[in-house]
């Protein structure tokens, strides 16, 4: 449904801190509301230090978002990366995170 809001896809630093983030495995939902609530940004949360992150979420957490990132559905995460770029780069698409104004 429309919401009248419209969505404007992060810079390409920012929008892959976002997709590290959203495919961090191990990261749950709730412990990246929370560090992206303490920290303010995804880019900020990939700049704390474990203990901070511990602090914030947990351990499991911090460890889980200090670990290098993964491959997503077997495609390295470089490569993942620069596919949604391009999709997003195409008139029309957009991709939403938590701090855009268009998402739910």
């Amino acid at each position: 449904m429309p919401t009248g809001k419209t969505a404007s896809t992060p810079d390409a630093h920012e929008l892959r801190a976002w997709l590290r983030l959203a495919h961090t495995k191990g990261l749950k939902p709730l412990a990246l509301r929370a560090l992206l609530g303490a920290f303010g940004g995804p880019l900020e949360v990939l700049s704390e230090s474990f203990a901070s992150l511990t602090e914030a979420a947990d351990a499991r957490a911090a460890e889980a978002v200090l670990a290098p990132p993964s491959g997503i559905e077997g495609v390295p995460f470089d490569h993942y990366i620069e596919a949604v770029l391009a999709w997003a780069s195409e008139p029309g698409n957009h991709v939403l995170t938590f701090a855009d104004a268009a998402y739910p």
